[in-house]
């Protein structure tokens, strides 16, 4: 069985609210505790005292690991850094500025194990990354699919949504 793993993006401006939602997902802030990793991401070129910050947020909570990654990502940073290292995984994409109700991750996990091989979220944004990192946002599901592999970047996962391959397939055409 796979695992089920948090993946969030932050920056140093979100400091402040990161500090106040992240006891919305741990320790008791979710009916849910079940994952095994909370990955939080942030850019390879901050300054160190950032750094210091993000460490120290280990405290909180065993499972909190710091990702340094690629600051050209943008809010991608949630999902392309631990793609690889989690291939096989359930991962689910918060935001850094949300205050997550208590039943949110228990409602995403059991949608889940009804349905998992579908992307579960509330908006499901396609962009495509090039060879040289580059991130680019498409508007719609259009030809460009078609014609290049594309991750689909989930956001906001605490309103359900369930995109199944056919409805994607649907989409693309």
């Amino acid at each position: 069985m796979s695992d089920i793993v948090l993946s969030m993006a932050t920056m140093p401006s979100r400091k402040k609210r990161l500090l106040e939602n992240i006891p919305s997902l741990v320790n008791g802030g979710q009916t849910y505790d079940g994952f095994t990793k909370f990955y939080i991401n942030v850019s390879d070129d901050l300054e160190d005292s950032d750094y210091e910050f993000y460490e120290k947020l280990k405290d909180i909570d065993d499972r909190i690991e710091i990702v340094r990654c690629d600051g050209k990502w943008r809010s991608c940073n949630k999902l392309i850094p631990i793609l690889k290292s989690n291939a096989d995984d359930a991962i689910i994409t918060v935001d850094d500025d949300i205050f997550y109700p208590r039943e949110s991750l228990e409602r995403l996990v059991n949608e889940y194990e009804k349905n998992k091989d579908c992307i579960i979220a509330h908006e499901i944004n396609p962009v495509i990354l090039s060879d040289d990192g580059l991130v680019t946002y498409l508007n719609t599901f259009d030809v460009k699919l078609k014609q290049r592999e594309c991750i689909l970047l989930v956001a906001h996962c605490s309103h359900l949504m369930c995109l199944t391959e056919q409805m994607f397939s649907t989409m693309i055409r």
